[in-house]
């Protein structure tokens, strides 16, 4: 799974300028762990995503993916989304 998320990145950086590496990188243990966990559902998915009503008015939420949501520029705006769900412990990488 890393050597496939690796050459899906290395075809975003298509410049000869940009040397190759010598030895592959090797993932960090929380990487190689998030990497190996199974698909999460669409439905669990979904329960994690953003809120359509806890937003700023210029947050739009897409209808069919909650997962993404777009932001209106408007100058001296500060605008904000909430996810569905709130956690009390992350995980940075």
């Amino acid at each position: 799974m890393y050597s496939e998320c690796l050459a899906k990145l290395r075809l975003l950086f298509m410049d000869d300028k940009v040397p190759e590496l010598k030895d592959e990188p090797k993932p960090c243990p929380r990487m190689k762990m998030l990497l190996d966990m199974p698909q999460l559902a669409w439905c669990d998915i979904k329960k994690h995503s953003w809120s359509y009503s806890d937003k700023s008015p210029n947050i739009h939420v897409d209808l069919y993916d909650p997962t993404k949501c777009f932001r209106i520029k408007h100058t001296r705006t500060t605008d904000c989304v909430r996810g569905r769900v709130g956690y009390s412990k992350v995980s940075f990488l």
